[in-house]
């Protein structure tokens, strides 16, 4: 999700989520032997069903919730001297933090889309609420603030309270609290990469104050500002980490992508197809490259976007070619078997780095339609934007493994894969080349 702070997108939300509970956090040593400044390890497992999980031990874990049919990646926080809990989204398509959605005016997808509004409502309800009469640790800023996303918008009044988590306090941390909002059910972390010196209101990834991320680092959380995204699928356990990465979550190795100011955005420079049994097709570059540039053209890796946001003839020549597809013009969604049959949608970035999407992480299942037997559908995890901005949320980011290295501005990215556990934080050189697993390992 991509507020005006940083590039309007959009995004759809889901709600069915459910908790993850933390262990006691533990030390780390670095490569060399030395103690080393702490990283911090969110857990992660997401699950069909809403239910309580247990986890593995992790530094300084933290609890995070994955929502099923939009799979967007939720973090629980308390705030105050009250410890009051809330509920974020974890978004790196933002950079701004706010807490107390208006559960009146959450969004309504309506048919074909992937929630409906009764459903976001009860799990709105449902999320803990930030008072901040109830903190003495609170202050409030007199400052109004004023967001929008693809998905809704949000205003209100600034506060600087006391952030903690699991093991860990951030003092101060300034935020939003909402007044009003539209269309989106549950609070943001932004965790976006931020310009602090003149910043000017509106203007992309700008904000006055030190965000979250910023505040890890300046308050002796984490060394270097990176975080690493392992987002999995349903049943399976992720991890989001500040300040590391996890060296046994991605196959073969990681590749530097630099990037502009720190910007989330990669070169893509091809995108196709491959299904089982058949020969891979490559859909010719001017169906995301309008320009047809030989250096590909940036798409935004945005883990709160649960959708590709892909230029039209890219989606209809995907959509076309998956098996079994059917394609309604009313809603620009193909239709698709929940059963996913073997294959992968094969996304190329810079010279020979290309993540392979399996068709089972590339599909929703669609609550709010049913076919002509009265089972559920689902469609596939894509949708119509402009041809000059394209995003990648987590349908590709499942299949991914993302190092968003803020202060060496550099993305590293590499093909998710599982061999183990293996955190290495991330010192004041950067981000460490590090052996994956091996070619060989099953993804």
């Amino acid at each position: 999700m991509v507020s005006t702070h940083s590039i309007l997108t959009i995004a759809v939300l889901a709600f069915s989520s459910v908790s993850a509970l933390p262990s006691e956090p533990r030390g780390i040593i670095d490569p060399a032997g030395v103690p080393s400044k702490r990283y911090l390890a969110f857990p992660l497992h997401a699950t069909s069903k809403t239910r309580s999980v247990s986890l593995h031990k992790r530094q300084k874990q933290v609890p995070i919730a994955n929502q099923i049919h939009g799979l967007t990646y939720n973090v629980n926080l308390t705030i105050g001297c009250s410890n009051q809990p809330v509920v974020l989204q974890l978004d790196t398509g933002s950079s701004e933090m706010w807490v107390n959605p208006d559960c009146s005016k959450v969004p309504n997808w309506g048919k074909g889309l992937v929630n409906d509004s009764e459903l976001s409502a009860a799990q709105c309800l449902r999320e803990p609420r930030y008072d901040p009469a109830l903190s003495t640790t609170s202050v409030n800023l007199n400052e109004t603030f004023s967001l929008t996303y693809g998905s809704g918008n949000v205003s209100g009044t600034y506060f600087t309270d006391d952030v903690t988590y699991a093991g860990g306090k951030i003092k101060q941390q300034q935020f939003g609290v909402a007044e009003q909002s539209a269309g989106i059910p549950t609070g943001i972390l932004g965790v976006g990469p931020t310009k602090l010196v003149n910043a000017e209101p509106g203007k992309p990834g700008q904000i006055k104050y030190p965000g979250f991320i910023n505040n890890l680092k300046s308050q002796g959380h984490i060394s270097h500002i990176a975080l690493s995204l392992d987002l999995r699928a349903v049943d399976q356990q992720g991890a989001v980490i500040f300040g590391g990465l996890d060296t046994k979550k991605y196959k073969d190795s990681l590749t530097k992508f630099p990037t502009e100011n720190g910007g989330y955005y990669v070169p893509m420079t091809s995108v196709g197809q491959t299904i089982s049994g058949q020969n891979s097709t490559t859909y010719p570059a001017t169906t995301f490259n309008k320009s047809n540039s030989t250096n590909g053209v940036n798409v935004l890796l945005d883990s709160g976007a649960p959708f590709l946001v892909l230029p039209p003839a890219l989606v209809l020549s995907i959509g076309n070619e998956y098996p079994g597809s059917s394609y309604d013009p009313s809603t620009r969604r193909f239709t698709v078997a929940c059963q996913a049959p073997a294959g992968t949608i094969d996304f190329t970035f810079g010279a020979n780095k290309t993540i392979h999407v399996p068709y089972s992480d590339f599909i929703f299942q669609d609550d709010a339609a049913k076919d002509e037997s009265g089972a559920a559908t689902c469609i596939l995890g894509m949708m119509f934007g402009p041809p000059d901005f394209l995003v990648l949320g987590d349908s590709f980011m499942r299949a991914a493994y993302i190092v968003y290295d803020v202060d060496g501005k550099a993305i590293w990215l590499g093909e998710a894969d599982d061999c183990g556990e293996n955190i290495v934080a991330i010192g004041a050189k950067g981000v460490p080349v590090v052996e994956g697993c091996s070619s060989k390992s099953s993804y």
